[in-house]
């Protein structure tokens, strides 16, 4: 792929040390990064941990312009829903994974602690690897 049309975007540099960091988001599958405007689109990636011990449901923002790729760093016990289907059940051990496209609504139930890396691929990546792939145009029903 070449690279005039993504750039990844995992650890950012901070101001001050110019030394890398990965966005620790403060609500699940958030991340301030995918707010700021660029001329070219950016893959991000950002961390969650939640140590709570006791059940909980989170529900993810729905992202009308990324793909949302998690990757579990520990095993999870969650009910997994996408627009209120449930996609999972159980244990899911480390290194598992989940993609919502644009504009899905997950809801998980978890019963462990949890922690994640979230990949965010904006739309345009997509349609633009696709293109140079196939050497054609995306389909009309992509989104």
């Amino acid at each position: 792929m070449s690279t005039d049309h993504a750039v990844i975007l995992p650890p950012s540099p901070t101001p001050e040390s110019g030394v890398t960091t990965l966005e620790e988001e403060v609500s699940w599958r958030t991340c301030a990064r995918l707010g700021f405007v660029r001329p070219i689109p950016h893959i991000t990636l950002s961390h969650w941990r939640d140590r709570t011990e006791s059940e909980r449901v989170l529900c993810a923002p729905v992202l009308n312009s990324h793909y949302t790729i998690e990757v579990l760093l520990r095993s999870a016990t969650v009910d997994c829903f996408r627009n209120d289907r449930r996609i999972t059940k159980g244990t899911v051990g480390f290194g598992g994974t989940q993609i919502a496209s644009p504009g899905d609504e997950i809801r998980c139930n978890f019963r462990r602690p949890l922690e994640a890396i979230h990949v965010f691929v904006p739309c345009s990546v997509v349609a633009k690897t696709y293109e140079e792939l196939q050497q054609s145009s995306c389909p009309n029903d992509y989104h």
